[in-house]
This record gives structure tokens, sequence and C-alpha cells, in this order.
């Protein structure tokens, strides 16, 4: 299904917002130390950008997400690549 352009507005909206408020240099320390584990999950990926869970979800349902990896039926995000999409959605905007 397409995504419409209310809800494509909406997404780059979201990502511009959670892209500005997860500059690494401000995450305190606790925040450093729950994200310094290399696979994350989708709650972790949630909590990071400051977005539901049903928010991830949707975004790697509908391929705007950042890279994903199954283990059995667990989602797995590497770290890596989500930082690398943050980058490139502050560079889209």
């Amino acid at each position: 299904m397409a995504a419409t352009e209310a809800q494509h507005k909406q997404f780059i909206e979201a990502l511009q917002a959670a892209s500005k408020s997860l500059l690494v240099a401000s995450a305190s320390k606790s925040d450093a130390t729950m994200f310094s584990h290399e696979n994350w999950t989708t709650r972790d990926l949630a909590a990071y950008v400051r977005a539901p869970e049903s928010t991830v979800r949707y975004w790697r349902s509908s391929g705007q997400g950042p890279r994903y990896f199954k283990l059995g039926k667990r989602v797995l995000y590497r770290r890596e690549h989500v930082l690398a999409w943050l980058a490139e959605c502050q560079n889209n905007s």
C-alpha cells in the first residue's frame, strides 16, 4: 500500500523532529549506556528516536526505516545502520 502524501509529510516531520533532538553529545550517561549495545530491538529504536513502537513498525513495513534483520522471529537493527539512517534523514531535510 502506497503512503499518502499526508502520511509521507507526517513521517518526514517526525523524522526531522527526532533527528534534531538526537545529538550524541547531548545524550545523558544512562542513554549512552542503554544504546551502546550493537543490536537494537524495535523498542530500543523507538525509545532512541522518541517515537511510538507502532511508528517504527510502520516505517519498517513501508520501507522508510533503517535496515533491519531477523533473528528467528525477532526484528533487530544494527546501531550503525540506525545512525547512518538518521544522518541520511538529516541530509535529506
